[in-house]
């Protein structure tokens, strides 16, 4: 097998899922990453290089993503539609490797310059996929003992030594254009280490990008999501929630998540008992729900958070205008199937109110 597919699904999925994946395409995963390379590097599998590189194509354009939902008029979704219909593909290293990334050194020899690497069209709708590499940093404790000459000399003035990693990543970002609903979507991936200012910069960019393919720009703001977070966390028949962020009349913050994922944090014990006691409405902020379902025989369990600030909708200076949560995270897809199940709750609760801005 390819072992550039391995190496696609350990930086572009979290393990879970990705054994899950190789499960499902017949694969034993049972020994880690090495194991699995090392069981597979001289066998034949065409079936499951097929299936893995189907999945790994979805996963590009639904695998942990933010999403912004610009709401926008029939005509510039008809227009943005055929204009990316209508586009060509790049020739270049990137489209050439398609769904799968390239490797840490090969990404040293490109700039950050998105690349389109797919035309992708499905039943839900169709979508434009560039792909760049950027650099993150992360930190990384240093092995005193395999470093320094003289290691007990620095253990008696550090408790440990921290190091900054440099690591290039590979992206697949979207401007995704449905078929059923009146929202286009700008999905640009959120691995682990990014910060979230980059992330909100590197949406600005394919807005812009999606604005640059019609006559006159139809992408304004995107959907403001924080009247989502109560009505989401109010409604106990939507998902499991995992994690809540709220204020309460006592003026305490709070911060709750859930060491057992398949518990709902809406009926655990001490939640219930804090809001019993309070006896006025406490104000969520953030929220992080799961769902647990299953498809065609397949187990899925998406998660979407929605993160405001405790400051919410009112400052010191008066109510604050704009948008307060305007991307949503969605991590865990697999791929089509659950990122869409996510958005269709996301769409349920925007048309049933949960969008409302106070006056």
């Amino acid at each position: 097998m390819d072992n550039n597919i391995f190496d696609t699904l350990e930086v572009r999925m979290p393990w879970t899922l990705a054994n899950r994946a190789m499960k499902r395409a017949g694969l034993d995963g049972s020994q880690g990453w090495d194991g699995a390379r090392q069981k597979y590097q001289d066998v034949d599998h065409a079936d499951a290089e097929n299936f893995l590189k189907d999945l790994l194509r979805q996963h590009a354009l639904c695998g942990e993503k933010m999403t912004k939902l610009y709401p926008v008029k029939e005509d510039v979704l008809n227009e943005l539609r055929e204009a990316i219909d209508g586009l060509e593909v790049a020739e270049h290293a990137f489209t050439d490797k398609f769904p799968l990334v390239l490797s840490e050194a090969q990404l040293g020899e490109f700039n950050s310059e998105p690349v389109l690497v797919s035309v992708e069209r499905t039943d839900d709708g169709i979508g434009a996929v560039y792909a760049t590499t950027i650099k993150l940093t992360s930190r990384e404790e240093i092995p005193i003992s395999d470093v320094f000459e003289d290691p007990e000399a620095i253990k008696e003035r550090y408790d440990e030594v921290i190091g900054l990693k440099f690591q290039s990543v590979q992206l697949f970002n979207v401007i995704w254009v449905p078929h059923h609903d009146g929202f286009v979507e700008v999905r640009t991936d959120y691995p682990k280490g990014m910060r979230q200012e980059l992330v909100h910069e590197i949406q600005s960019q394919y807005k812009a990008i999606a604005n640059s393919l019609l006559t006159e720009p139809g992408l304004d703001q995107p959907i403001d999501l924080f009247p989502l977070i109560e009505a989401m966390y109010e409604d106990e028949d939507e998902g499991i929630v995992v994690e809540l962020s709220f204020k309460t009349s006592t003026a305490s913050i709070k911060n709750e998540k859930m060491r057992r994922t398949r518990l709902c944090l809406r009926k655990e014990l001490y939640h219930k008992g804090g809001k019993d006691a309070l006896g006025t409405k406490i104000e969520p902020f953030k929220v992080s729900i799961r769902w647990a379902f299953q498809h065609d025989g397949q187990d899925y369990h998406p998660e979407l958070t929605l993160a405001g600030t405790s400051r919410g909708q009112q400052t010191v200076a008066g109510t604050v205008t704009g948008q307060l949560v305007s991307g949503a995270v969605i991590k865990n897809c697999t791929g089509n199937v659950d990122y869409e199940h996510v958005k269709a709750r996301l769409v349920h609760h925007l048309s049933s109110g949960g969008d409302k801005q106070p006056d």
